[in-house]
C-alpha cells in the first residue's frame, strides 16, 4: 500500500512539475514572438498551430498511438478553444497594448489564477477550495507587483478583460474534453483547428510572404515549444491536478518573461520585482500543496492518451474496475495465454489515482476452465459492483 501512495504522489508532482515548464516556456517565449512583430498576424498565428498540429499527430504514430476521433459534442470545446484561448487571446493582447501599457495588459491578464480558482469548482459544483483561492489571491498580487500596472484608456481596459476572459477559456473549455480525449489529442485537433482558421484569414486579409530567417526560426520556436509541447503539459496537468490548482501555474508565466528579460538585459530587477516574483511563488506552492491533501481523496488523473472518469475508489476496487473494463476488450488474446490484462493505477492517499503502467496477473486455474458465457458473466458482475458509488 505504501509503493501505491507514493505512485501517486510521484504522479501528481510530475504533473505539477511539467504544467510549471509549460506556464514558464509560454512567459519565457515573450522575446521570441517579438521577433514576429512584422510578419502578418494571422499567417504567423496559422502556421504557427498547424506545424504544432502536425507535430503532435506525427509523434504519436511514430510511438504507435492512435488518437481519438472527437465527437459531435466535443467539437464545440474543440473549437471555443481555438477560437478564443489561442487565436482570440493573441489578437485581444495584441490589440490591448494599443490602448494601454504592457504592465497594465499583464496586470489584468495575471488575474486569471484567482478566475479559474473560483469559476472552476463552480462550474463543477463544487464548493472552491479556500487554500487554492488563497494561492491565487497571492499569486494575483504578485503579479500586480511584478508588472507595475501603467496607463490606460477604457478600450485598453475592455480588450485587456477580453484577453483574461480567453485566457481562462484555454483552460476552462478544455476540462470536460481533455477527459473524455486526453491531453495529447484536445491539443492536436485544438491546433488543426486554430492554424485552419488562422491560415484561411490570412490569405483573405494579408498579403502572402515567406518568412525571413529569423521569423522562420521563432516560428519553429513557438511552433515546436510553447505550443506543441506546452499544450501537452498543460493539459495533462489539468487533467491530473483540476482547472483550479493547475490555474495557478498561470503565474509563472510572468516570473518567467521577467527572468529573460533581466538575462538578455532589456528590463532590470527593481525591490518590487523581485517582492513580485516571490508573492507568486509562495502562492503557487502553497495552492498546490494545500490542494493535494482535499484532491488526493476526490480526483483521479487523467493519462496523456485517454480520459477517464473521475471517482474515488478504494485500492481493492481499483483492481476490480480495472479487470471489468479491461476484460472483455481483451478476452481473445487472455484467454489462450491463461491472463487478464489489467491497468496498474496508483494511488495517493489510497484514492486510486490513474497513471501507472499496465502489468498482467495470472488468473486461478477455474477461471481459466469458464466456458465463454460465464466468464462474461464474472466480469459483468465485477464491474457492476465495484465502480458502483454512492454519488451515481
Amino acid at each position: 500500500m505504501g509503493s501505491v501512495i507514493i505512485t501517486g504522489v510521484r504522479y501528481e508532482r510530475a504533473a505539477i512539475a511539467g504544467a510549471a515548464v509549460a506556464a514558464a516556456a509560454v512567459g519565457a517565449a515573450v522575446p521570441v514572438n517579438g521577433l514576429l512583430r512584422d510578419y502578418p498576424m494571422w499567417t504567423g498565428q496559422g502556421f504557427r498551430y498547424a506545424l504544432a498540429g502536425v507535430l503532435l499527430l506525427g509523434w504519436a504514430r511514430v510511438r504507435g498511438r492512435s488518437l481519438p476521433v472527437p465527437r459531435v459534442r466535443d467539437l464545440p470545446a474543440l473549437a471555443g478553444l481555438a477560437v478564443s484561448g489561442m487565436l482570440g487571446f493573441s489578437l485581444l493582447q495584441i490589440h490591448a497594448q494599443r490602448y494601454a501599457d504592457p504592465g497594465f495588459v499583464a496586470a489584468v491578464v495575471g488575474a486569471s489564477p484567482l478566475l479559474l480558482g473560483l469559476a472552476a469548482p463552480l462550474l463543477s459544483r463544487r464548493r472552491p477550495s479556500p487554500p487554492v483561492v488563497a494561492g491565487a489571491a497571492l499569486v494575483v498580487a504578485g503579479i500586480a507587483a511584478l508588472s507595475g500596472g501603467g496607463a490606460w484608456r477604457g478600450a485598453g481596459l475592455a480588450l485587456s478583460v477580453g484577453s483574461l476572459l480567453c485566457e481562462a477559456s484555454f483552460t476552462l473549455l478544455a476540462v470536460g474534453v481533455v477527459a473524455r480525449l486526453g491531453g495529447l489529442a484536445v491539443s492536436m485537433w485544438c491546433c488543426l483547428i486554430a492554424g485552419g482558421i488562422g491560415l484561411a484569414a490570412g490569405a483573405a486579409t494579408e498579403p502572402l510572404r515567406p518568412p525571413g530567417a529569423v521569423e522562420l526560426a521563432a516560428l519553429l520556436v513557438v511552433a515546436v515549444v510553447v505550443t506543441a509541447v506546452a499544450f501537452c503539459l498543460w493539459y495533462h496537468g489539468l487533467a491530473v491536478l483540476g482547472a483550479d490548482r493547475v490555474g495557478v501555474l498561470i503565474g509563472l508565466m510572468p516570473v518567467s518573461g521577467f527572468a529573460v528579460a533581466v538575462v538578455l538585459g532589456t528590463q532590470q530587477p527593481t525591490s518590487a520585482s523581485v517582492a513580485g516574483t516571490a508573492v507568486v511563488a509562495v502562492g503557487c506552492g502553497s495552492a498546490c500543496a494545500a490542494g493535494a491533501r482535499q484532491a488526493a481523496a476526490a480526483r483521479e488523473p487523467f493519462g496523456l492518451f485517454t480520459g477517464s472518469r473521475a471517482r474515488p475508489v478504494t485500492a481493492g476496487s481499483a483492481l476490480l474496475a480495472g479487470v471489468a473494463r479491461l476484460a472483455l476488450l481483451l478476452a481473445e488474446p487472455a484467454q489462450e495465454l491463461g491472463v487478464v490484462v489489467r491497468r496498474d493505477r496508483g494511488t495517493a492517499a489510497a484514492a486510486g489515482r490513474a497513471g501507472g503502467g499496465v502489468r498482467t496477473e495470472r488468473l486461478p486455474e477455474q477461471h481459466r476452465d469458464r466456458d465463454e458465457t460465464d466468464r462474461r458473466q464474472h466480469v459483468d458482475h465485477l464491474g457492476a459492483t465495484s465502480t458502483r458509488h454512492p454519488r451515481d
